[in-house]
This record gives structure tokens, sequence and C-alpha cells, in this order.
């Protein structure tokens, strides 16, 4: 794929692929630009809290991240991954600074308002391809959103050079220091009910080849997705979210997670925020 992509639109101008089995073929992928940044999120000791229960609380803290980054691109279309408990977003340097404060004011809110850790780091794209390949594709998974695919190694990466105690104080984890917190959590929302599998059963499959070279690894990954095209039928089937199993909810236990990062930390301010969630969800009902 020819294209030319060290510009702050190289993600937005990149091509969507039309089908989940084009992510196994190597030509379908870029390089990151070496001048770009990745943005890390990581919630340390998620895997003893979700058995405490508080996944919930876990990944609202981890969509907070995307959100403020994507709310301070703008209309710049930037690429992420969210992994639960942490995410990795891609951002062009000139946004490294306002990035800054909305991860430490990330940071502060996991703490302040969830009781959890959260790591905040920014690594240079440069320092990852230094020694893993970054490359990245882009998977039209509807009209309305876009899901980016990478490969390479290089996020896993960069994730380890932020959660690794060699490196991640002296040069990745952002400190607090003199950076004041900032982030707008607009449009982060979370106003549904449980949603069930309609076939009764919801399976998460990881699938990490491990074949000698990479075409023997990407021939791995089209057989898997074949073969689940053949046990389940097409994506359209898999996906669990359909628009008839989409309920609004008005329970305090779901509705609380987006009053604490949306309201003033008050009572008064929490309960005004819960009734106008409950009034727009009854709009949305009738």
């Amino acid at each position: 794929m020819d294209l030319a992509v060290n510009c702050d639109r190289f993600y937005a101008d990149l091509p969507a692929l039309p089908n989940f089995v084009d992510i196994t073929v190597a030509d379908n992928f870029v390089p990151v630009p070496a001048d770009w940044d990745i943005a890390v999120t990581d919630v340390v000791q998620s895997t003893q809290a979700i058995a405490a229960g508080r996944y919930k609380a876990i990944n609202f803290v981890g969509a907070s991240a995307i959100v403020s980054l994507l709310n301070l691109a703008g209309s710049l279309e930037i690429p992420f991954v969210f992994g639960g408990d942490g995410a990795s977003i891609l951002i062009p340097g000139h946004l490294v600074p306002p990035v800054q404060q909305a991860l430490i004011a990330n940071r502060d809110l996991a703490r302040n308002e969830f009781d959890l850790e959260l790591r905040v780091g920014i690594v240079p794209v440069t320092d990852v391809i230094a020694d893993y390949p970054l490359q990245i594709a882009k998977l039209r998974v509807s009209d309305h959103y876009h899901q980016a695919i990478f490969r390479g190694g290089g996020l896993t990466y960069a994730t380890n050079l932020l959660k690794q105690a060699a490196t991640t104080h002296l040069l990745y984890q952002l400190q607090p220091g003199d950076i004041p917190p900032a982030a707008d959590l607009s449009g982060l929302e979370c106003r549904w009910q449980d949603i069930p599998s309609p076939q009764g059963d919801m399976v998460s499959l990881l699938v990490l080849a491990t074949a000698p070279s990479e075409q023997q690894a990407a021939n791995i990954y089209r057989d898997v997705i074949r073969q689940l095209r053949r046990i389940y039928g097409d994506e359209a089937t898999w996906n669990p979210i359909q628009p008839s199993g989409l309920n609004l909810t008005f329970r305090d236990r779901q509705l609380r997670f987006e009053a604490q990062v949306r309201s003033a930390p008050t009572r008064l301010s929490r309960w005004r925020y819960l009734w106008q969630m409950r009034l727009e969800n009854l709009l949305g009902w009738v």
C-alpha cells in the first residue's frame, strides 16, 4: 500500500478495509509515522479488582481516557485500542502538552472517584520502532465506526515500557509536577442495561500465532477467522449488540459511574445529574 503517511491526517486518510479477514494481509498495513506518540493508560492490579467484581469501574476508567483524548483531537481522527483495563491512543506530536494534562486528570479521577490506581504515560513512536515494528490498518466495522488494527508487537512493547520498573519512572510515566490536570469528558455515557448474549453464551477468543514467519502467522489467523465463520456465521451474527437488545436503564447502580465523572463532586450535583439522566432516558424510551 503506497501512502504518504507522515502527517497528522495519516490515519484519517487511510482506506478502510471492508472485511475482517483483510487484517490478515500484510500489504494492508502501513507504518505508524515516527513523529507521532503513543498515550498509554493501565489500571494497576486490575486482575484483583476484576475478581472483586469491579470490572465496570475499570472499564469506565479505561474509556474515560479515550474519550478525553478524542475530545482533544476534535475533528482529527486518531486511532486507539481499548483493552478493558487500559488503552493505547496514537497522537500527533503537537497534541502532547494537552494530552499530558488529560492523562493526569484521568489518573486523579481514577484515584479520587473509583479508588483505582491508573498508570498514565506517553511513549514516542521512535522509541518503539527502534526495537519493534509498529504498523496499522483501519477496519470498517459499521457505517459510523472504524477500528484501528495494529501489528508488529510495537503497541505491546510501548505498554511494557510504561509498566516496567526499569523504564517507567525515568522515561515514560507522567508525574504531576507542574502539569495542571484538565480533561473534557463530554460524550462519555453509560446508560444501557446489561446486554445478554442472544445465543445464551458470550465468548472472548484470544489467539496468538507463534509461527516462525509472518506469512505463516497470517495464514493461522485467516484459518481461525474462516473457522469462526463456519461455526457461527458472519460477523453480524457474532455481534451480541443488536438494536433490539438495547434497553435504557433507570437504576442508580448503572448510572452512577457517569454521574461521578460528569457532575461536580457534591451530593446535590450528583443527585441532580442522576435525575437528569433518568429524564433523558425516559424521553429516549418514549
